[in-house]
C-alpha cells in the first residue's frame, strides 16, 4: 500500500471510530432521558447537541443542565402541538 492510500485508510476509520462514538453517546443521552422526556427521538439529541452553546471548559452539569432545557422546551413545543391537532381534528370530525 502507497503512503498516500494508507493515509486515507487510516483517515477514514479514524472518522468512522469518532462517528460511532458520537452516536453511543447521543443514543445513551436518549435512553437516559426518555422517562422524563417521551417524545425525545436521536435526531432530537443530535439537534439539540449541536445548538447547545457551552462555555470554554464545561464541566459535566453545564452540559448536562444545557441539554436539558433545550429538550425540556421542544418536548413542551411537542406537546402543545400534539394537543392543538387533537382538539382541531376532533372539532371538525
Amino acid at each position: 500500500m502507497t503512503p498516500l492510500y494508507d493515509h486515507m485508510w487510516r483517515t477514514w476509520h479514524h472518522h468512522m471510530a469518532l462517528v460511532m462514538l458520537a452516536y453511543v453517546l447521543a443514543e445513551m443521552v436518549r435512553r437516559l432521558c426518555q422517562d422524563a422526556l417521551p417524545l425525545m427521538s436521536f435526531n432530537d439529541v443530535v439537534f439539540v447537541a449541536v445548538q447547545v452553546r457551552m462555555p470554554p471548559n464545561p464541566d459535566a452539569e453545564d452540559m448536562l443542565g444545557g441539554l436539558l432545557a433545550l429538550l425540556r422546551r421542544r418536548q413542551e413545543e411537542r406537546s402543545r402541538s400534539m394537543e392543538w391537532k387533537s382538539v382541531h381534528y376532533n372539532a371538525n370530525s
